[in-house]
């Protein structure tokens, strides 16, 4: 398990959407500081964060702290705007990724659909896709 409490963290795209409600959520959990990375380091406004200017493509990490991969089939755009489909608050998305990270999980499911979906991969073609096997 991962205590947050006084830890220090690093959210990429700290400045906005998904990453700036991860880093209220980060220090509402008691972290000790937290970078938010962003392209531009002045789009990052939260005055408790440590801005951090990266044009990152590609993360690893190789100091053993804890990663979480946060899987949603319905894209981030989705999840903000106008999609039609049931689809989670971003605040909700965090709450859930931060809960795995406390659990010392390694993978969190954003939504149904996506949990119907990692469900249904190890299934049958027609269990995850019926049009399919109607024809």
């Amino acid at each position: 398990m991962t205590r947050i409490d006084g830890t220090v963290a690093i959210v990429t795209g700290g400045n906005r959407d998904l990453g700036k409600v991860l880093v209220d959520e980060l220090f509402a959990r008691g972290a000790a500081k937290v970078y938010a990375a962003a392209r531009d380091p002045r789009t990052v406004t939260d005055p408790r964060a440590m801005p951090l200017a990266v044009d990152v493509r590609v993360l690893v990490n190789n100091g053993g702290g804890h990663l979480l991969n946060v899987h949603s089939v319905l894209p981030w755009p989705a999840i903000s705007g106008s999609y039609s489909a049931p689809k989670s608050s971003p605040a909700d998305v965090v709450r859930l990724a931060l809960d795995a990270v406390e659990a010392g999980a390694h993978e969190g499911l954003a939504d149904d659909v996506s949990r119907r979906v990692k469900a249904g991969l190890s299934g049958e073609l027609g269990a995850l896709y019926p049009q399919l096997a109607a024809s």
